[in-house]
């Protein structure tokens, strides 16, 4: 079990790595392929959309194949999707690699989640999706410095490409020590756990909370600097502070989430997240703003791990195996779709109105909750 658990702390590092690095080499690939700066939007879509499919049936996959098959073929799809990156002569081949990277990362989210939710205690699920974090903060340092050094992008994808094929030779190795398929009768269908109450509850949940982690993440650099005229390097700052207590605040509340109860720090985080997004959207100077994006990112940090810890228990593990994954794609879904909502109020009603969406989605998250509670 130990050395499971080293394995799965790497995974979700590695799971991290390759967000956020197509925005670091996004101009010197535009540059080589020689494509309108609108194509980013179809990469986008081709990775959200393979993450979603993934994750989605990741249960099915799962209880047919086992949780190690699951992880070793996803991050082999994974690793060949960024050696289509690294390799592609022409663009319409570098495009195709992100449905196969979506593809084999949903599917490594949602089987790791299953397994994790159902092995580990909730202090030690928060420190993996701790490992997430920091994975995401390397993935964009490592492509600056291949630009930067190598002054290829190429390296970086290569690089990343090779960190997940270790990583699938590594699951392959274990494969039999993380639990084989079901051959249990009492499996329920992914269809059946899908119309159970809760298991939709549970997606709703999960929908508006990345939906409101993505939507502060993505739009408080814009609201700051052009809304209240914070400048530039300050703001990156702020942002940055925000993402760093998202990190930093999953490593600390690991360490008293069983002695305050899931539920509870849960609570408390989600009213605490309403709080830091009401006073960054109203706060009345820019160190309220900066206090309350803060705030929320600490409030944040424990959400997402602690709901994954908790559904087993919620849900029974056998319905379980299904409810992560939908709980993985519709998160994956509310971090696309709500903070382009965002950019449609923006332009509608201004930046103000992508600040007020963030504070309604927290207090919905914090609602939705208490019902969850209370099923």
């Amino acid at each position: 079990m130990p050395a499971l658990l080293a394995l799965a702390f790497v995974a979700f590092v590695s799971l991290g790595l390759p967000d956020g690095v197509l925005g670091v080499a996004w101009p010197a690939v535009r540059g080589s392929f020689d494509v309108r700066m609108g194509a980013l939007g179809a990469l986008s879509i081709g990775l959200g959309a393979g993450y979603v499919l993934s994750s989605f049936f990741a249960g099915r996959l799962v209880s047919r194949f086992g949780v190690g098959t699951v992880l070793w073929a996803s991050a082999g799809c994974a690793a060949a999707g960024l050696a289509l990156h690294a390799g592609a002569p022409v663009w319409w081949l570098f495009a195709a690699g992100a449905p196969v990277i979506g593809l084999g990362s949903g599917a490594v989210d949602a089987a790791l989640n299953v397994y994790v939710a159902r092995t580990f205690s909730a202090r030690q699920v928060n420190w993996l999706h701790a490992c997430y974090s920091i994975g995401a903060t390397l993935g964009p340092i490592l492509m600056a410095a291949s630009i930067q050094r190598a002054g290829s992008w190429r390296t970086g994808y290569a690089a990343l490409g090779g960190l997940l094929l270790v990583l699938a030779l590594l699951f392959g190795i274990t494969r039999g020590r993380w639990g084989g398929a079901s051959t249990s009768p009492a499996v329920e269908g992914a269809g059946a756990a899908f119309r159970h109450p809760m298991v939709r509850l549970q997606m709703a949940a999960f929908f508006v909370y990345t939906g409101l982690e993505a939507t502060l993440g993505q739009w408080a650099f814009t609201i700051l600097t052009e809304l209240h005229q914070v400048p530039a390097p300050r703001a990156a700052g702020e942002v940055a502070a925000y993402f760093g207590a998202i990190a930093i605040g999953r490593i600390l509340l690991g360490f008293v989430v069983e002695k305050a109860g899931v539920d509870r720090l849960v609570r408390w985080s989600s009213w605490g997240a309403a709080a830091g997004a009401a006073l960054f959207a109203f706060g009345p100077g820019e160190a309220a703003r900066a206090a309350g994006l803060v705030l929320a990112g600490l409030a944040l940090a424990p959400i997402f791990p602690c709901l994954m810890s908790r559904t087993p228990v919620r849900l029974g593990e056998e319905r379980a195996v299904h409810a992560i994954g939908f709980q993985v794609s519709a998160a994956t879904v509310g971090a696309a779709l709500l903070p382009a909502l965002g950019g449609l109020l923006g332009e509608a009603w201004g930046l103000r109105a992508v600040a007020l969406e963030a504070a309604a989605l927290a207090a919905l998250f914090a609602l939705l909750h208490e019902r969850l509670l209370r099923a």
